[in-house]
């Protein structure tokens, strides 16, 4: 492990090194997780190799814990942890957190003293200044022979004296802060001090960190750096984009470039600009106004004042191949404009599918493109613009239509075109719960809340749960109604969890409680019905897919009720024989195999039900046995969940990411079947909980929504697990309100 970079005389450093005690116990802790599975892993993602974090002595602070030197207590939080080595002295520990508010902080007692490394033996060198600890373990990996590299580890830090000695010999001094408004700011007093350091932004991403994980050469960059400086010429600025923009205002301006653009057969990156009259609680799309709509492609940009044409002018762009940044939002917006984009390439979703992430366009377009819109609308101001407003509109479709071609290399060269376009293709269907939004029944739920109130009042003590809890609920239900029509538009994210699971916020409608009370205020106008269908037991239905278990399939295709047939190995009893009480009980164990559970029933019973499911306890084990090995988890679509590391439950989380991952692609299949199956009829979706969807229709067309419905969702399993059965899978029923819907 290198523990001195250079030997520096006359070092002005008046600061002092923690204690022997605070040394001896920090390198210790230090040295138990070094080189680990774990440890390894966490600087992988990084980009940072085996042989630099032995040099280094990089090492890991997997869980939170607190540590005692000399009766002082020092908490150590989850992260990656850097020593700040200096001759034979560790001066600090500075943690990369994997949580908190702060992503870097210094162990309690470390010295706030910058970190160099450096594979250099003279002084007389480059030093390279950057915030991160990490980022100076990259540059010390990649041109660690060419520079000193430094990390101040805040901005705000100014050089101790050991660096103000190493920067008396530099022979050139290039500070390379983030790339942000504080990196910024803070090169002034750079500038001030040392009038000679040259700023520099690496051409893409916020640090060097982000550049190197975006796979550019760190090396190559550095030597045209100092060959730039050495020469005494202008450090290159960040890429800008050079582009035509360009102002249709009338009709038949706006035919024109959609023929053009129709005429490129390229990816055409778009952009919608409105104005909201939100509230902040109904989140009804209809609150807003379109007002700008910007396209690109082929070298230029083209800006619609929608104020000046038709919604029926514009439909045009339904032809065109659009690449937007949120899908699911721009859908909704012309849907209400009056006209249905269908599936448009989503770079949210393209970002989801490749990391497991949603970044903001700023952050993606920083990372993949080297500059941000917000930083940089202005350049995209033309004179004849006016607004700068439509600058930011054609440089988001711009950067859309830049990051599209990047991102979908990537995904075809990772095998992920199947995964992406599951959910792309599910998309118009999700969008119509937002655009129709969920119906409420609310001279209904005034009375139930008056009701709720009134026995506070008359009793003087607080709400039994339920009571409290539907109180709640009724509450919520009637904020969130719109004013223009009644319903719930709630905000939906797709691949809202890591397993991929659709989720809802304002209000999160998944979570409204089983009392039928308040399920009965989810009701359809007069004249149509809702109907309903979900999936059975869907989660071991793809566990038996996913582990290939025979006897669990053949169980499923014969209609066996397969809780009954677990509760008849469980207890040793004929299936005709078993009671609804052990009936209930092994419907327990079944979703603890899944989930992960140690029940006193699953553990007696364990030898009997590996005897009848061979297969999927084999497959259990085979992912138990990974939990120290593997830190990530493949989706049967292909999609790659990472271990949060620092997080526990991994060991349930090898098997059970899996099958619920695979039973939320199962449900995104589906939903890309629905609008075809519903074609002709007036009935769209409302609601989708896990494994139960739920549609408004008219009455006369519900029975053949209902069976549509079944199709749709039979369809979804199959293209997931052709060889699935089918037996029981979903049944369709048909109700007034939620509460009547099996």
């Amino acid at each position: 492990m290198q523990r001195s970079p250079v030997s520096i005389s006359g070092d002005q450093n008046k600061k002092s090194p923690p204690s022997t005690e605070w040394q001896r116990v920090l390198s210790k802790r230090l040295e138990t997780y070094a080189g680990s599975p774990t440890c390894m892993e966490a600087y992988r993602r990084r980009g940072i190799r085996e042989k630099t974090i032995q040099e280094l002595g990089l090492s890991i602070f997997p869980k939170r814990s607190t540590i005692t030197v000399e009766n002082t207590k020092i908490r150590l939080p989850a992260g990656l942890a850097v020593p700040n080595w200096r001759v034979n002295d560790l001066w600090g520990v500075i943690v990369r957190q994997f949580s908190g508010k702060t992503p870097h902080c210094n162990i309690k007692g470390s010295a706030r003293v910058s970190y160099h490394v450096t594979r250099l033996e003279r002084v007389e060198a480059p030093v390279v200044i950057v915030e991160s600890a990490l980022d100076a373990a990259v540059l010390y990996q990649e041109a660690g022979d060419l520079i000193h590299a430094v990390a101040l580890c805040s901005v705000t830090i100014k050089p101790d004296g050991y660096l103000k000695t190493l920067l008396g010999y530099a022979t050139q001094v290039i500070v390379c802060l983030d790339y942000d408004a504080a990196g910024k700011e803070a090169y002034g007093w750079w500038r001030e001090y040392y009038p000679d350091s040259v700023q520099a932004f690496t051409p893409f991403g916020k640090d060097v960190g982000e550049y190197h994980l975006a796979g550019h050469s760190v090396r190559g960059w550095i030597k045209d750096l100092l060959d730039n400086v050495s020469r005494g010429e202008r450090v290159p600025a960040r890429p800008k984009p050079e582009h035509q923009v360009y102002l249709a205002s009338d009709p038949d301006n706006l035919q024109a470039v959609i023929e053009h653009f129709h005429g490129l057969g390229s990816p055409v990156g778009a952009a919608l600009k409105t104005d909201s009259t939100d509230d902040g609680a109904t989140h009804d799309p209809r609150g807003a106004k379109a007002r700008l709509l910007a396209l690109s492609a082929g070298g230029c940009s083209v800006v619609v004042d929608l104020e000046k044409v038709s919604s029926s002018t514009i439909e045009g762009i339904q032809r065109l191949p659009l690449v937007v940044y949120d899908g699911l939002e721009f859908s909704e917006t012309c849907r209400f404009l009056g006209f249905n984009p269908g599936a448009v390439d989503c770079l949210t979703s393209q970002f989801s599918t490749i990391s497991g992430e949603k970044w903001g366009l700023e952050k993606l377009s920083q990372f993949r493109l080297g500059y941000g819109p917000s930083l940089h609308h202005a350049d995209f101001e033309q004179p004849h613009m006016g607004e700068s407003e439509k600058g930011a509109a054609a440089l988001e479709a711009y950067t859309c239509e830049e990051i599209h071609a990047l991102q979908m290399e990537k995904i075809n060269r990772m095998n992920l075109g199947g995964a992406y376009r599951l959910t792309l293709e599910a998309m118009p269907a999700i969008s119509d719960i937002r655009v129709h939004g969920l119906p409420v029944d609310v001279p209904k739920a005034e009375a139930l809340a008056e009701e709720l109130h009134k026995r506070v009042e008359v009793s003087k003590e607080p709400l039994p749960q339920d009571d409290s809890e539907a109180l709640r609920w009724v509450s919520r239900l009637l904020e969130h109604r719109s004013p223009h029509t009644g319903r719930i538009h709630p905000r939906v994210n797709v691949n809202g969890t890591v397993t991929g699971r659709i989720t809802f916020q304002e209000p999160n409608l998944q979570g409204i409680p089983r009392d039928h009370r308040v399920r009965e205020l989810i009701a359809a106008p007069e004249g149509y019905v809702l109907v309903g269908a979900d999936y059975g037991q869907i989660d071991l239905r793809v566990a038996a897919q996913v582990a290939q278990d025979e006897a669990l399939n053949n169980a499923f295709d014969k209609g066996v009720d397969i809780h009954a047939y677990t509760a008849a190995v469980v207890f040793g009893t004929d299936i005709d024989t078993v009671t609804p009480e052990q009936r209930d009980q092994a419907k327990g164990a079944n979703y603890e195999i899944v989930y992960g559970g140690e029940s006193k029933l699953l553990k007696q019973a364990q030898s009997r039900l590996k005897r009848a499911f061979p297969a999927l306890f084999a497959w259990l084990e085979n992912q138990k046995s990974k939990v120290h090995t593997a830190f990530s988890i493949k989706t049967p679509a292909g999609r790659t969940i990472h271990r949060e590391l620092g997080a526990g439950g991994w060991v349930n989380k090898l098997y059970n990411y899996p099958i619920q991952a695979g039973s939320a692609e199962v449900m995104l299949a589906a939903l890309a079947k629905l609008p075809q199956h519903l074609s002709g009829l007036e009935a769209f979706l409302v609601h989708c909980i896990h494994d139960k969807l739920i549609l408004e229709v008219t009455q006369e067309q519900a029975d053949q929504a209902r069976v549509a419905l079944e199709k749709a969702m039979t369809e979804g399993f199959l293209d997931r697990f052709p060889d699935g059965p089918t037996t029981g899978l979903v049944e369709a029923t048909t109700g007034a309100n939620w509460a009547d819907l099996k």
